[in-house]
């Protein structure tokens, strides 16, 4: 502000038709370390509370930059982290899905690979059977106590 826009300003004061904006533009000028001295008596009419406040604001203000750049780093890194879980999400889920998709019997016979469950457990039961002499259906229940099928 210049000398001639205080001057006003400190009349407007005086008569009681300043905002509370107005008085703490005001408290930064009167107490500014060049200010004239009959600034100072203003300054003091102001009250400690008001040019303490107007001093505050004025450092929040010149923050601002700050805090709204260290916001930004913080809202980037929750970004960052965020996608970082999505690409490990997204690479996990279809590698249990495939591996809950593969066959959990398997058997060999003859070279050739079979895979259907029924298939597997008959030639299983009638294998046991030729081995161990017993019935089908001892085998049978050998087999349901053992896999529970």
């Amino acid at each position: 502000m210049t000398y001639n826009e205080t001057e006003q300003l400190i009349e407007r004061y005086l008569a009681g038709e300043t905002t509370p904006e107005e008085e703490r533009q005001l408290a930064l000028e009167v107490s500014r370390p060049d200010a004239p001295e009959d600034w100072k008596i203003i300054a003091e009419m102001l009250g400690t509370l008001t040019t303490d406040e107007a001093l505050y604001d004025q450092m929040m203000e010149s923050r601002r930059p700050v805090m709204k750049a260290k916001t930004r780093r913080v809202y980037l890194k929750w970004v960052w982290t965020a996608a970082a879980c999505l690409v490990a999400i997204a690479i996990t889920v279809p590698l249990v899905w495939s591996r809950q998709s593969t066959p959990d019997v398997v058997a060999y016979v003859y070279g050739q690979k079979v895979t259907d469950e029924d298939v597997v457990m008959e030639m299983m039961a009638s294998t046991m059977a030729d081995v161990l002499g017993n019935g089908s259906d001892v085998v049978a229940q050998d087999l349901e106590d053992i896999f529970g099928n």
